[in-house]
């Protein structure tokens, strides 16, 4: 048991959600702008990276006042460097 304990909070960083101090954020998709790929009702898990290309689906927050943020899901189509 001390092992599975002890691997339960090594890995919890990266299954532990932003507000708990975890790297990883889950959202429901809403919109079909992305349908084909992934629908409307979908369940993604984002994670942060050091590297993104054309094609990577990606998730990024937008402030919509009041001191609240919505999460936006889009697939990368072009870099501008």
């Amino acid at each position: 048991y001390l092992a599975l304990l002890a691997l339960f909070v090594i890995s919890a960083p990266f299954w532990l959600p932003v507000s708990l101090g975890g790297d990883t954020s889950y959202h429901f998709v809403l919109s079909d702008s992305m349908k084909g790929t992934v629908d409307p009702g979908a369940f993604v898990v984002l994670r942060r990276s050091n590297h993104y290309q054309v094609g990577d689906a990606v998730g990024y927050w937008q402030d919509v006042g009041n001191g609240e943020r919505v999460t936006i899901f889009h697939r990368i189509i072009s870099l501008f460097f």
